[in-house]
Parts: C-alpha cells; sequence; structure tokens
C-alpha cells in the first residue's frame, strides 16, 4: 500500500499556465478594459501638474501654509482617482472570474445577472468590513498615547512602542485576514455559502502557500509594468514628446496594465479554489476508507 503524500501544486505555476489561455480567449474585454481605464487615468490627470508639485515641495523657501496646500491638492487627487477606478477595478474583477470560471466549470455555470452581480458585491464589502477591523488597532492606541500624553512625558521610550507595535501588528493582522478571506470573490460568484466562512475553513493553514503564489506572480508582473515606461522614457528623451502626448502614452500603458493585472488576480485566486478543492477531495478519500 502506498502511503505516500502526493506533492502539492504551485499555485503560482497553475495560475500563470491558466493565465495565457484566458487573456486569449478574452482578449476583446481585457483591450476594452483597459481602454476604459485608460481614458479614465487620462481625464482624471488632465490639469494636474504632478511635476510642478513635486517641484514646488522641493523648495526650500515654501512656507508652511504653502506646503499644506500642495499636500492637499495631492491628497484631493489621489482621492477622486481612487473613487473613479476603484468601481471599475470591482466590475473587471467581477467579470474576468466569472468568465474564468465558466471557462473551467465542469456542471453548473455560474451566471452574469444583476443579482449574481449584487451578491458578489455585498460578499467583497464585507470581506473589506472585516479588513478594516485590524487598521483600527494603531488608531486606538494612537488615541491612548494623545489621552496620556503629559503621563507619559516622563517615559518618552513608551510613545514609540505604543505606535509602533500596535502599527506592526495591524499590518500582520491585515495581511493574514486578506489571506484567510482570499477565496471570497469565487466562493460568491459560484454561491458557495457560507462564503467568508466557507474561505477561512479552505484557506486555513495554507496562508503561507498563498502569499508565495502572490509574491511571485507580482515579482513577475513587475516588469510588465516597468519596461513600458523605460521605453516611454527613452522615445521622450530621443523625440521630445510634448507633455500631453507623454500624458496619453501614459495612460495606455497604465490602462493595459491594469487589464492585465486585473485578470491576473481573477486567475489566481480561482486557480487557489481549485487546487485547495481538489486537495481538500483527494484528502478526504482515505478517511472515508478508514470509515
Amino acid at each position: 500500500m502506498n502511503d505516500a503524500v502526493p506533492k502539492r501544486k504551485s499555485f503560482w505555476r497553475e495560475s500563470l499556465r491558466s493565465l495565457m489561455p484566458t487573456l486569449k480567449a478574452e482578449i476583446r474585454l481585457v483591450m476594452g478594459f483597459a481602454v476604459v481605464m485608460a481614458a479614465a487615468q487620462y481625464l482624471l490627470s488632465m490639469g494636474f501638474d504632478a511635476q510642478g508639485l513635486a517641484d514646488q515641495l522641493k523648495n526650500a523657501q515654501i512656507t508652511p501654509a504653502q506646503r499644506a496646500e500642495v499636500m492637499h491638492e495631492i491628497v484631493r487627487h489621489g482621492f477622486f482617482m481612487a473613487m473613479a477606478q476603484i468601481p471599475l477595478y470591482a466590475f473587471s474583477v467581477y467579470v474576468f472570474t466569472t468568465l474564468f470560471l465558466r471557462r473551467a466549470a465542469e456542471s453548473a455555470l455560474p451566471q452574469f445577472s444583476l443579482g449574481a452581480f449584487l451578491y458578489w458585491l455585498g460578499k467583497s464589502l464585507q470581506k473589506y468590513l472585516f479588513l478594516l477591523v485590524p487598521l483600527l488597532l494603531p488608531v486606538a492606541f494612537l488615541g491612548i498615547v494623545i489621552a496620556l500624553g503629559p503621563a507619559l512625558k516622563s517615559a518618552k521610550i513608551l510613545i514609540p512602542l505604543l505606535i509602533f507595535v500596535p502599527s506592526f501588528l495591524a499590518v500582520f493582522l491585515f495581511i493574514f485576514v486578506l489571506l484567510r478571506l482570499s477565496l471570497v470573490s469565487p466562493l460568491a460568484i459560484l454561491q458557495k455559502k457560507p462564503v467568508l466562512t466557507t474561505s477561512w475553513k479552505m484557506t486555513k493553514g495554507h496562508c503561507w502557500r498563498i502569499w508565495w503564489g502572490a509574491f511571485v506572480q507580482t515579482i513577475v508582473f513587475i516588469p510588465v509594468f516597468w519596461i513600458p515606461y523605460i521605453v516611454l522614457l527613452g522615445i521622450k528623451n530621443a523625440f521630445g514628446l510634448s507633455p500631453n502626448e507623454i500624458q496619453s502614452l501614459s495612460s495606455l500603458i497604465y490602462g493595459a496594465w491594469c487589464g492585465i493585472v486585473c485578470v491576473a488576480m481573477a486567475v489566481y485566486y480561482c486557480t487557489v479554489y481549485r487546487i485547495l478543492l481538489q486537495e481538500q477531495a483527494t484528502a478526504s478519500v482515505p478517511n472515508q476508507q478508514q470509515a
């Protein structure tokens, strides 16, 4: 009798194997999403002089009030960029996840519908509400430091500890919860209820594998993002492009990168779900035989 434990599949390798066929099959949708993201990036960047604001911050003669005004403009622009692009990201993740699951489905196909989208959106929002909990930890300790400020003057070493340690724990807990709830998207689309609980159970003992796979895949896609910008910089220096032309090309590169990354994210977490499902089914066979 062979009791050897089967070798576990690599999340990132299996994901990359599935990525190219998915991109090829959905190339029109990927290009359409890239164009929409590029247009949004271009329109939102009109009138925003990032280089000029950076030069103002570097100016040693700038007053605190002027510096605060520049920072306010940068934050305001970043906020509007996020509010405009996050819905596009969310919708693209839903679409590409559903399409991938439909291509991989062996029985019931997940359906495109308003109800299915709203259910997926609700579960995704629940996931991110849970992710907010760890981030409240440093905020709570910062409030304690402010409240006890006069009493802590004699022990100044405690102030950095009361800020750094909770911040470190918050980052650790945030990543841990993010990994444990990483299967919410495919589970919600497949209506595997209860979604958050099922994701938490399925990922138990696999956080390191999921994190490592996502890290490797991120490293793989860094050149996809930076090489086009390096080429654009070379073209700018060689041909002296205008700021408007540079912004247009930069937006196109950004849009294409967003399209590829959204597909890659959807494929990766669907692949993790498929592999964990197979491993759990394989592990349950010996238990059934023993019973």
